[in-house]
């Protein structure tokens, strides 16, 4: 006669122990071959650039800073805006003049504002648009574009 293991009863821990190890071990293999979800990929740019707490210190320091720097105009403005329309045109999103374009202008200028003394170059903006499409989230994409530069 065959027992039936219920799912409740398994030490979840005993299974997943020697799991770990493993993954540890080949967790560049996994990746490269298997591929990230989006939740995976999210958690990785989070973790490997220390977004949440680099955000949290500029808040403290700077409340409403991305607000802030995101309406003020500069000398880049005009550049700005003629590169985010030419930035992923393919893409629904960033075509026709759509939501994601304004919001990459948004952070763009920010970060323009932000860093006056390099301002913005030609390439930032598919570098900031990429990092759109992958969180979702302009404040996020802004915070996490000072981290990488």
């Amino acid at each position: 006669m065959t027992e039936s293991i219920l799912f409740e009863n398994i030490n979840k821990e005993k299974v997943r122990k020697p799991f770990r190890k493993f993954i540890a071990r080949h967790q560049r293999y996994l990746i490269i071959n298997i591929g990230l979800t989006r939740v995976e990929r999210l958690r990785l740019w989070y973790n490997k650039t220390q977004l949440l707490q680099a955000k949290k210190v500029q808040k403290g320091r700077f409340p409403n800073l991305y607000r802030r720097l995101s309406k003020k105009q500069n000398k880049f403005s005009n550049e700005i805006h003629i590169d985010a329309e030419r930035t992923f045109p393919h893409i629904l999103m960033f075509g026709n003049q759509g939501k994601a374009e304004s919001m990459l202008v948004r952070v763009l200028q920010a970060l323009s504002n932000f860093m006056p003394d390099m301002g913005y170059v030609q390439g930032m903006n598919f570098i900031a648009a990429s990092l759109l499409l992958i969180l979702c989230n302009e404040e996020d994409t802004f915070y996490m574009m000072i981290q990488l530069l």
